[in-house]
């Protein structure tokens, strides 16, 4: 019973983990550069990579967005993330090596499917929640 319960647990903490970084990365989402442009805000906090399928997180801004979310297990996450294909990791690590601003960096990358599938109940409502990529063209415009 003990193992079930912590299963369990681990579980709930991945969804719920999940849920709120969607929500995180929505709403930073000027901190992250895209194919379409680079990033509007300081610091960088990683990569949409769009035509790839995934989100690329550096890895201590991933672990403070945890932390502010209430979740003090990152490995954990991880862990249970891997487990559902929610990750794009190189075999042995729990991180890909992506690009960012032209230099290889180690990131925690999150399936984009993964995160367009995460859903929460919203005034009694399930509602998606959506990663929108940035057009730097239009912010452009909207800021001049």
């Amino acid at each position: 019973w003990e193992l079930t319960t912590v299963n369990m647990v681990e579980t709930d903490m991945a969804q719920k983990a999940l849920v709120g970084v969607a929500s995180w990365i929505e709403s930073n989402r000027l901190h992250f550069s895209t194919s379409k442009g680079a990033v509007t805000f300081q610091p960088i906090f990683g990569a949409i990579k769009e035509s790839d399928g995934y989100v690329a997180i550096i890895p201590h801004v991933f672990k403070q967005a945890l932390v502010e979310l209430g979740i003090p297990s990152a490995d954990a996450v991880l862990t249970e993330w891997m487990r559902r294909d929610w990750l794009i990791y190189t075999p042995g690590r729990k991180q890909k090596q992506v690009k960012i601003d032209a230099r290889p960096v180690w990131c925690v990358c999150i399936s984009l499917a993964a995160l367009y599938s995460v859903t929460e109940m919203v005034d009694g409502e399930t509602a998606s929640i959506q990663i929108p990529v940035q057009n730097t063209e239009s912010l452009s415009q909207s800021q001049a």
